[in-house]
Protein backbone atom coordinates (compact mmCIF):
# COMPACT_ATOMS: atom_id res chain seq x y z
CA UNK A 1 0.00 0.00 0.00
CA UNK A 2 1.28 3.40 -1.25
CA UNK A 3 1.96 5.86 1.67
CA UNK A 4 0.71 8.96 0.93
CA UNK A 5 3.54 12.11 0.54
CA UNK A 6 3.92 14.92 2.30
CA UNK A 7 2.14 17.62 -0.38
CA UNK A 8 -1.00 15.08 -1.05
CA UNK A 9 -1.29 14.96 2.71
CA UNK A 10 -1.37 18.95 3.01
CA UNK A 11 -3.93 18.68 -0.29
CA UNK A 12 -6.25 16.61 1.37
CA UNK A 13 -6.36 18.74 4.95
CA UNK A 14 -6.84 21.98 2.90
CA UNK A 15 -10.16 20.49 0.65
CA UNK A 16 -11.42 19.09 4.42
CA UNK A 17 -10.77 22.69 6.02
CA UNK A 18 -12.54 24.01 2.72
CA UNK A 19 -15.53 21.63 3.18
CA UNK A 20 -15.73 22.47 6.80
CA UNK A 21 -15.88 26.51 6.22
CA UNK A 22 -18.42 26.08 3.57
CA UNK A 23 -20.80 24.24 5.75
CA UNK A 24 -19.86 26.71 8.34
CA UNK A 25 -20.33 29.59 5.94
CA UNK A 26 -23.94 28.08 4.90
CA UNK A 27 -24.74 27.58 8.61
CA UNK A 28 -24.00 31.38 9.79
CA UNK A 29 -25.93 32.65 6.51
CA UNK A 30 -28.83 30.33 7.48
CA UNK A 31 -28.83 31.14 11.19
CA UNK A 32 -28.92 34.91 10.67
CA UNK A 33 -32.03 34.52 8.14
CA UNK A 34 -33.49 32.82 10.76
CA UNK A 35 -32.86 35.65 13.40
CA UNK A 36 -33.66 38.55 10.61
CA UNK A 37 -36.94 36.29 10.50
CA UNK A 38 -37.58 35.81 13.58
CA UNK A 39 -37.10 39.79 14.26
CA UNK A 40 -40.01 40.48 11.31
CA UNK A 41 -41.93 38.12 12.36
CA UNK A 42 -41.63 40.05 16.18
CA UNK A 43 -42.33 43.19 14.89
CA UNK A 44 -45.56 41.53 12.73
CA UNK A 45 -46.36 39.94 15.61
CA UNK A 46 -47.10 42.86 17.85
CA UNK A 47 -50.64 42.80 18.37
CA UNK A 48 -51.08 43.22 22.27
CA UNK A 49 -49.64 45.81 23.13
CA UNK A 50 -50.02 47.83 26.54
CA UNK A 51 -48.80 51.51 27.56
CA UNK A 52 -47.98 52.58 31.07
CA UNK A 53 -46.40 56.63 32.90
CA UNK A 54 -47.75 59.43 34.85
CA UNK A 55 -51.20 60.62 34.37
CA UNK A 56 -50.32 63.50 31.45
CA UNK A 57 -47.17 61.24 29.80
CA UNK A 58 -49.50 60.20 26.43
CA UNK A 59 -50.53 57.00 26.83
CA UNK A 60 -53.80 57.43 25.64
CA UNK A 61 -52.37 59.83 22.99
CA UNK A 62 -50.11 57.19 21.86
CA UNK A 63 -52.53 54.65 22.00
CA UNK A 64 -54.70 56.48 19.60
CA UNK A 65 -51.62 57.09 17.38
CA UNK A 66 -51.08 53.17 17.30
CA UNK A 67 -54.44 52.16 16.48
CA UNK A 68 -54.33 54.39 13.16
CA UNK A 69 -51.05 52.77 12.30
CA UNK A 70 -52.07 49.47 13.28
CA UNK A 71 -56.05 49.43 12.79
CA UNK A 72 -55.81 47.34 16.14
CA UNK A 73 -58.26 48.56 18.68
CA UNK A 74 -57.54 50.96 21.48
CA UNK A 75 -58.69 50.01 24.67
CA UNK A 76 -58.48 52.91 27.37
CA UNK A 77 -58.90 51.62 31.05
CA UNK A 78 -59.74 54.98 32.21
CA UNK A 79 -62.76 54.52 30.02
CA UNK A 80 -63.83 51.11 31.16
CA UNK A 81 -63.03 51.43 34.65
CA UNK A 82 -64.23 54.45 35.64
CA UNK A 83 -68.66 55.67 35.65
CA UNK A 84 -70.29 58.30 35.21
CA UNK A 85 -69.65 61.33 37.83
CA UNK A 86 -65.92 60.24 38.91
CA UNK A 87 -67.41 56.64 40.32
CA UNK A 88 -64.65 53.93 40.04
CA UNK A 89 -65.45 50.35 39.13
CA UNK A 90 -65.37 47.73 42.34
CA UNK A 91 -62.02 46.06 41.59
CA UNK A 92 -63.73 42.67 41.11
CA UNK A 93 -65.57 43.87 38.10
CA UNK A 94 -62.76 45.18 36.98
CA UNK A 95 -60.81 41.62 37.02
CA UNK A 96 -63.69 40.24 34.94
CA UNK A 97 -63.69 42.77 32.05
CA UNK A 98 -60.13 43.14 32.33
CA UNK A 99 -60.28 39.10 31.52
CA UNK A 100 -62.48 39.72 28.49
CA UNK A 101 -59.85 42.31 26.39
CA UNK A 102 -57.17 39.43 27.00
CA UNK A 103 -59.56 37.08 25.13
CA UNK A 104 -58.87 39.12 21.94
CA UNK A 105 -56.23 38.75 19.53
CA UNK A 106 -55.53 41.92 19.22
CA UNK A 107 -55.18 44.99 21.70
CA UNK A 108 -53.76 48.24 22.43
CA UNK A 109 -54.52 48.95 26.09
CA UNK A 110 -53.06 52.34 27.91
CA UNK A 111 -53.56 52.42 31.96
CA UNK A 112 -51.88 51.63 35.25
CA UNK A 113 -54.06 49.87 37.04
CA UNK A 114 -52.31 46.88 39.41
CA UNK A 115 -54.93 44.83 40.30
CA UNK A 116 -54.89 43.38 36.59
CA UNK A 117 -51.33 44.70 35.38
CA UNK A 118 -49.32 40.97 36.00
CA UNK A 119 -52.17 39.44 33.46
CA UNK A 120 -51.62 42.31 30.88
CA UNK A 121 -48.22 41.71 30.95
CA UNK A 122 -48.02 37.95 30.58
CA UNK A 123 -50.36 38.39 27.26
CA UNK A 124 -48.66 41.32 25.84
CA UNK A 125 -46.18 41.58 23.50
CA UNK A 126 -44.87 45.06 23.01
CA UNK A 127 -45.20 46.70 26.82
CA UNK A 128 -44.04 50.96 26.75
CA UNK A 129 -43.36 52.61 30.01
CA UNK A 130 -43.63 56.34 29.24
CA UNK A 131 -40.99 58.01 31.59
CA UNK A 132 -41.92 61.60 30.66
CA UNK A 133 -40.55 64.39 32.87
CA UNK A 134 -42.91 65.51 35.64
CA UNK A 135 -42.87 69.16 34.49
CA UNK A 136 -44.27 68.34 31.21
CA UNK A 137 -46.88 65.97 32.62
CA UNK A 138 -47.95 68.67 35.03
CA UNK A 139 -48.05 71.25 32.37
CA UNK A 140 -50.55 69.14 30.28
CA UNK A 141 -52.60 68.30 32.80
CA UNK A 142 -53.12 71.78 33.79
CA UNK A 143 -53.52 72.69 29.89
CA UNK A 144 -56.06 69.60 29.27
CA UNK A 145 -57.91 71.13 32.13
CA UNK A 146 -59.07 74.24 30.54
CA UNK A 147 -58.98 73.02 27.11
CA UNK A 148 -61.51 70.72 28.09
CA UNK A 149 -63.11 71.90 30.81
CA UNK A 150 -66.95 71.17 31.46
CA UNK A 151 -66.44 68.14 28.98
CA UNK A 152 -65.14 64.53 28.65
CA UNK A 153 -62.22 63.54 27.53
CA UNK A 154 -62.64 60.76 24.31
CA UNK A 155 -60.72 58.38 26.64
CA UNK A 156 -62.48 58.94 29.91
CA UNK A 157 -65.72 57.25 30.71
CA UNK A 158 -69.11 58.73 29.63
CA UNK A 159 -70.61 61.60 32.55
CA UNK A 160 -66.71 61.93 33.91
CA UNK A 161 -66.12 65.66 32.90
CA UNK A 162 -62.60 67.37 33.12
CA UNK A 163 -61.33 68.15 36.59
CA UNK A 164 -58.29 69.03 38.53
CA UNK A 165 -57.96 68.79 42.22
CA UNK A 166 -55.59 68.73 45.29
CA UNK A 167 -56.22 65.02 45.52
CA UNK A 168 -55.26 64.35 42.14
CA UNK A 169 -51.96 66.68 41.99
CA UNK A 170 -50.96 65.32 44.69
CA UNK A 171 -51.22 61.64 43.46
CA UNK A 172 -48.91 62.89 40.34
CA UNK A 173 -46.32 64.28 42.46
CA UNK A 174 -46.41 60.93 44.69
CA UNK A 175 -46.35 59.08 40.89
CA UNK A 176 -43.14 60.39 39.79
CA UNK A 177 -41.58 60.56 43.18
CA UNK A 178 -42.34 57.07 44.17
CA UNK A 179 -44.36 54.92 42.05
CA UNK A 180 -43.16 55.06 39.04
CA UNK A 181 -40.82 52.83 40.18
CA UNK A 182 -42.67 50.71 42.05
CA UNK A 183 -44.30 49.98 38.59
CA UNK A 184 -41.27 49.29 36.96
CA UNK A 185 -40.33 46.79 39.28
CA UNK A 186 -42.84 45.12 38.55
CA UNK A 187 -42.71 44.84 35.34
CA UNK A 188 -39.04 43.61 35.18
CA UNK A 189 -40.34 41.57 37.48
CA UNK A 190 -43.29 39.86 35.72
CA UNK A 191 -42.26 40.68 31.83
CA UNK A 192 -39.72 39.72 29.94
CA UNK A 193 -37.17 42.75 29.65
CA UNK A 194 -36.97 42.62 26.30
CA UNK A 195 -40.74 43.08 26.00
CA UNK A 196 -40.11 46.65 27.80
CA UNK A 197 -39.31 49.60 26.19
CA UNK A 198 -39.24 52.54 28.34
CA UNK A 199 -40.00 56.36 26.20
CA UNK A 200 -38.35 59.56 28.13
CA UNK A 201 -39.16 62.40 25.81
CA UNK A 202 -40.74 63.77 22.83
CA UNK A 203 -38.70 62.67 20.98
CA UNK A 204 -37.95 59.36 21.58
CA UNK A 205 -41.54 58.59 21.22
CA UNK A 206 -41.86 60.58 17.69
CA UNK A 207 -38.56 58.09 16.77
CA UNK A 208 -40.71 55.12 17.85
CA UNK A 209 -44.02 56.19 15.48
CA UNK A 210 -41.11 56.46 12.50
CA UNK A 211 -40.34 53.07 13.28
CA UNK A 212 -43.75 51.54 13.35
CA UNK A 213 -44.96 53.40 10.09
CA UNK A 214 -42.44 52.65 8.16
CA UNK A 215 -42.95 48.52 8.74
Amino acid sequence: MRTKSRQEQLHYKNIKRAKFLGVLFVFMLQSSSVIFYSGRKREVCMKKIMIMGSAGSGKSTLAKTLSNITGIEAIHLDREFWKPGWVMTEKPEQVIKHKTFMKNDSWIIDGNYNESLQERVEHADLIIFLDMPFYLCFYRIISRSYKYRGKTRSDMAVGCEEKIDKEFLLYVINYHRKKKYDDLKKLFRFADHSKIHTLKSVKEIDQFLEKWQGM
